[in-house]
């Protein structure tokens, strides 16, 4: 699985521990990566995010903007509030780690490892930073200090831009799935996963930048065909993770969504780009339960 793009689809990787500018003359997108479905009483609309922005990449398009500001419940993927705690970060690093009298050298392969230790080498870490690490968290950490390199920041990510406004504008927030079940998704790997994410990070390094600047050019344009070609890329490289990190997440989260269209308050879901395109995503998903949906 490609590792830059999962660090779009899992808010917690990001925020426990990335999007270029947008220029001022950059013309208007003719579709944004933003849908709204109509409710007998109410609006719902979804805004794929990107977990990690720069701080002039705002202000967001007009589209995300309404959406928010017309709407009185937030949702997003998990308890955001909680996720940016310090005694979660300290649980994050918890159980990113391995148990006592376990190493990063056990759980991977001899010629793995020597791979890895030699990449971190020669991006200038230092290989006992991640000896008691596991694999997802060795994986994060890794691919978190080579983003910053490019002058990206997680805090300045959508999930949080628009978290931080939801109680000076009296919103309610809500969340699609609880921050242990995020965190169990990155670390109850198998030992397969687990080397898979390591092999899979070290690839991404060698076209990293230029594949994480065509993931956000396709999410300025709304060119959800686009988002999906690069997710489909991930499911041929590793089809189970991709289920386990977004297909059965989005088959939990179709059923949430399709439940709040029954309320009389406007709704706004903020979630991964990732999470709403392609056959399996939430939007395809709630199409397919009936609902009206049109992309802004």
């Amino acid at each position: 699985m490609k590792f830059l793009r999962l660090l779009q689809i899992l808010p917690v990787v990001c925020l426990c521990f990335a999007s270029p500018s947008f220029a001022k003359d950059t013309p208007v997108a003719a579709k944004h990566t933003a849908w709204k479905i109509q409710g007998d009483k109410c609006t719902v609309h979804l805004l794929g995010s990107l977990h990690l922005m720069k701080e002039d990449s705002y202000p967001l398009p007009a589209a995300f903007e309404h959406a928010f500001t017309n709407s009185t419940i937030a949702v997003f993927e998990t308890d955001i509030g909680e996720m940016m705690k310090p005694a979660t970060q300290f649980k994050l690093m918890s159980k990113g780690s391995l148990p006592e009298g376990r190493t990063l050298k056990d759980e991977l392969s001899a010629e793995t490892y020597k791979a890895f230790a030699a990449h971190l080498q020669s991006n200038g870490l230092p290989e006992m930073v991640f000896t008691r690490l596991r694999p997802g968290m060795a994986a994060t950490m890794f691919t978190m200090i080579e983003i910053q390199k490019w002058g990206f920041s997680p805090e300045n990510g959508m999930d949080i831009h628009f978290f931080k406004r939801t109680k000076d504008e009296g919103k309610s927030v809500r969340g699609l799935e609880s921050l242990d079940f995020q965190l169990s998704l990155l670390f109850d790997l198998s030992k397969e996963e687990g080397e898979a994410f390591i092999k899979s990070t070290m690839e991404d390094m060698k076209e990293g930048k230029a594949k994480f600047h065509e993931l956000i050019q396709a999410w300025e344009k709304g060119d959800d065909a686009a988002l999906e070609k690069l997710l489909n890329e991930a499911r041929k490289e590793q089809p189970a993770v991709m289920k386990r990190f977004l297909t059965d997440r989005n088959l939990k989260w179709a059923p949430q969504i399709s439940e709040l269209l029954k309320g009389t308050n406007n709704v706004v879901v903020i979630v991964g780009a990732g999470h709403l395109v392609g056959k399996d995503g939430v939007v395809e998903l709630l199409k397919q339960k009936g609902c009206k949906i049109t992309q802004e």
